[in-house]
C-alpha cells in the first residue's frame, strides 16, 4: 500500500538548461596567414544570427586564439564566458577574453586557449621541468564543435565537423611561417633545451622606461611579442604582435627588452647552441 501510494504521486519537473542553438558550418575551413600568424576561418549559421569563427596561432604548439564575430555577440561590459570544445572535463571560465569589433561587427576574442581547456585548477603553475600535456591528433579528431556560453546571452554551439584535417593545415602553415622567420622547423621542433631567461624577467622593464602618463592614462591591454634570440642568447629582434592603446607602449616594451633581455641559448638535439624564438605577453594595467 505504501509503495502504491508513492507511485501515484505526480512527477516533479526538474528545470533543465535549454539546449544550445546549433549553428552549422557553411562551406569549408579556410587557411591563410600573415607575417606572424596562421588563421583558420569558417562561417556558421545564416542571416543576422550567423557567426564567423577564427583560430589564430602565433607559434607551433597546442595553443591558439579563438575569435568569433557576429551581431549576436553585442554585449555590454565583460561578462563571464565559458568555451567548451567537447573534450572530457568541464569547460573552464575563460580568463583571456575581451570584446571588440571587426568593422561594425561585434566580436569576442578568447586568448591563449587549447582544445582541452588546459590548464585547469590544480594543474597550474607548472613545476620546474614539467611540460603541458600534448593535444594529440586523435584529440583533435574528436573535437566536432565549440559551445559558447555567455552570461545573460543564449548559449550556442558551432558545429565544426572533425578538426583533425583543419589542425593539420594549421601545423603545415606554422612550418611555413617558421621557415619565413629564418629558422629550420625540424631543429626548432627537436630542441633538447628551449630558451631560458638569465636573471629575473621582471627587471627587464622599468617604470622609468615609460614617459609620464603612458602608464597612467587609464589605458590597459597587453603586448604580445616574439623575441628572436641568437645562438649567444642575445635578442636579435623584437616583433610586436599586438599593439594596445597607447600605441607607443609596444615600441617602448620592444626597445627595453632588446637592451636588457638575456637568455641561455636554446640547444639543438645534439646539444649545440642555436638561434631560436620565444613568445611573451607584457601587460599594461593602466592607471
Amino acid at each position: 500500500m505504501v509503495f502504491a501510494a508513492a507511485a501515484a504521486l505526480p512527477a516533479i519537473a526538474v528545470a533543465k538548461d535549454p539546449e544550445p542553438e546549433v549553428l552549422k558550418r557553411n562551406g569549408q575551413w579556410v587557411i591563410d596567414h600573415d607575417r606572424d600568424r596562421c588563421h583558420l576561418t569558417a562561417q556558421f549559421g545564416s542571416g543576422d544570427g550567423s557567426v564567423l569563427a577564427r583560430f589564430s596561432r602565433y607559434q607551433p604548439g597546442d595553443g591558439f586564439d579563438f575569435s568569433i564575430f557576429g551581431n549576436r555577440l553585442k554585449i555590454n561590459g565583460r561578462p563571464q564566458a565559458l568555451l567548451d570544445f567537447g573534450l572530457p572535463g568541464a569547460p573552464v571560465e575563460t580568463q583571456g577574453f575581451r570584446t571588440g569589433s571587426l568593422g561594425e561587427l561585434p566580436a569576442i576574442f578568447f586568448g591563449e586557449e587549447r582544445l582541452d581547456g588546459w590548464p585547469r585548477k590544480g594543474e597550474w603553475p607548472l613545476k620546474e621541468g614539467e611540460t603541458a600535456p600534448p593535444v594529440t591528433p586523435d584529440m583533435e579528431a574528436a573535437v566536432h564543435s565549440a559551445t559558447v556560453s555567455i552570461k545573460h546571452k543564449p548559449t550556442f554551439r558551432l558545429e565544426f565537423g572533425s578538426m583533425r584535417e583543419p589542425f593539420e593545415l594549421m601545423r603545415h602553415c606554422m612550418t611555413t611561417l617558421v621557415e619565413s622567420w629564418g629558422y629550420d622547423p625540424k631543429v626548432q621542433a627537436t630542441l633538447s633545451r628551449p630558451l631560458k631567461p638569465v636573471g629575473e624577467p621582471a627587471n627587464w622593464l622599468l617604470s622609468s622606461d615609460f614617459p609620464t602618463g603612458t602608464l597612467n592614462n587609464g589605458a590597459s591591454g597587453s603586448v604580445r611579442f616574439r623575441l628572436d634570440v641568437d645562438a649567444a642568447g642575445n635578442v636579435a629582434r623584437c616583433n610586436a604582435l599586438s599593439r594596445p592603446s597607447p600605441d607607443s607602449f609596444a615600441d617602448i616594451v620592444c626597445r627595453a627588452l632588446s637592451r636588457r633581455a638575456k637568455y641561455e641559448p636554446a640547444r639543438d638535439a645534439q646539444g649545440r647552441p642555436v638561434a631560436s624564438f620565444i613568445m611573451q605577453n607584457v601587460w599594461n594595467s593602466g592607471g
